[in-house]
């Protein structure tokens, strides 16, 4: 049985900071994407990677929450494909507004997969 990998990342942007939390599973990637300092659960979509050639796109749905739906799931669904993995990525936005946030989040994403591709 191998070890979960942990990875954190922060992005500051106008004095503000963006953290990704992410736990590495063998077969999933667990990644919460924070406003604060604090790691908290919010909207929660997953993904899960192509098999078939004909759609290469991953498959995604919301689990739960409603304010930041397209966040996670593009999150979630570019961290599946970039992996071959499940994703499951949390979004909490508690003090930024979601379309400020986005490319932040989306940036800090794809320093996530490139870590865990090492």
């Amino acid at each position: 049985m191998s070890v979960p990998t942990i990875v954190e990342e922060r992005a500051t942007e106008a004095e503000k900071t963006y953290k990704a939390y992410v736990i590495c599973l063998e077969n999933a990637v667990l990644s919460f994407f924070n406003d604060s300092e604090a790691v908290r659960l919010g909207t929660l979509s997953v993904s899960m990677p192509s098999t078939i050639q004909e759609s290469p796109s991953p498959i995604s749905s919301t689990i739960m929450g409603e304010r930041h739906v397209v966040l996670s799931r593009v999150i979630a669904e570019h961290i599946a494909s970039a992996t071959g993995r499940i994703s499951l990525a949390s979004v909490n936005l508690r003090t930024t507004d979601e379309k400020k946030a986005s490319p932040h989040l989306v940036r800090l994403s794809q320093k996530i997969v490139e870590k865990l591709r090492r």
